[in-house]
């Protein structure tokens, strides 16, 4: 991703889930293939995801934080250490939807 790219928000924000749909860990990122491949290799939730979920926003950088912040306070994945704060964020981003079946 070029600087150019990060100043203009092009990013989003991951969350990996369990098989049975419990949340594990979220992020944001501007480079998903990098980002994972460092949770891939030292991460200890990796070995128990089964789902992803993205979600892409436009704008500045800074929203994303406040989109991260806020899903994982509504969610609260075990492995997030941001759920450990005082304030609670007033917005959160929609939660994902999961194919019947899964």
């Amino acid at each position: 991703m070029t600087p150019e790219e990060w100043a203009l928000g092009r990013g989003g924000l991951y969350r990996f889930y369990a098989a049975d749909q419990s949340p594990l860990y979220f992020g944001i990122s501007v480079s998903f293939e990098i980002r994972w491949d460092a949770h891939r290799l030292k991460a200890p939730w990796w070995p128990l995801a089964e789902f992803v979920a993205l979600s892409f926003y436009t704008g500045a950088r800074h929203p994303l934080h406040s989109f991260e912040t806020a899903a994982i306070w509504r969610e609260r994945p075990p492995f997030n250490r941001k759920t450990q704060g005082k304030n609670r964020p007033r917005l959160a981003p929609p939660l994902p939807r999961f194919p019947e079946g899964s």
